[in-house]
């Protein structure tokens, strides 16, 4: 549903499938201490019982394993930048100017190293005439909201909480 694909949207930009591209498997990575290990292993149920072809592969000495990314036809591509699975809003970026696309919000941490494409997938975003907000928090690195001790990660929890109260209430889908 639309309420389900906004509040999904809030935590990256592959929950509305935009690149019409079928790739063969999804490979699915899991830590052993990450604290995320159980919700990962349920996107790749999730993903058999769909009937995808996914893969599972676990590092139980890793503590965040987080990338999940279809795999590509060599294995020396599998941190290919510019590819449109990869980098949604790289070189290579879908126009997504005429589809419908639910308003984003994009939370960036300021020693976050996937920081620069965060700030610009939300540019890409803008570019296309979608709304966006961004969101900064520049003593922050990746993943800090998985740490409930940080007061920031309550914050950001509040913000996503508010930001996904507001569309719920300003929808006519709902």
């Amino acid at each position: 549903s639309d309420k389900d694909r906004e509040a999904v949207n809030v935590s990256g930009p592959n929950a509305v499938d935009i690149s019409g591209l079928e790739y063969p498997e999804t490979v699915v990575f899991v830590g052993g201490f990450d604290p995320l290990q159980d919700r990962q292993r349920s996107y790749y149920e999730w993903l058999k019982k769909s009937g995808k072809q996914a893969r599972l592969i676990e590092y139980p000495d890793m503590m965040h394993a987080f990338y999940v990314f279809p795999e590509l036809p060599q294995s020396s591509q599998l941190i290919a930048q510019d590819r449109e699975a990869v980098n949604v809003s790289g070189p290579n970026a879908v126009d997504i100017s005429g589809l419908e696309y639910p308003e984003t919000v994009v939370f960036v941490g300021g020693f976050d190293p996937l920081q620069d494409r965060q700030r610009s997938y939300y540019e890409w975003l803008k570019k296309s005439g979608k709304q966006a907000r961004l969101i900064e928090y520049p003593d922050m690195m990746h993943a800090f909201y998985v740490f409930p001790e940080l007061p920031q990660s309550s914050q950001l929890i509040a913000q996503v909480k508010d930001f996904v109260s507001h569309k719920c209430k300003t929808s006519d889908s709902y």
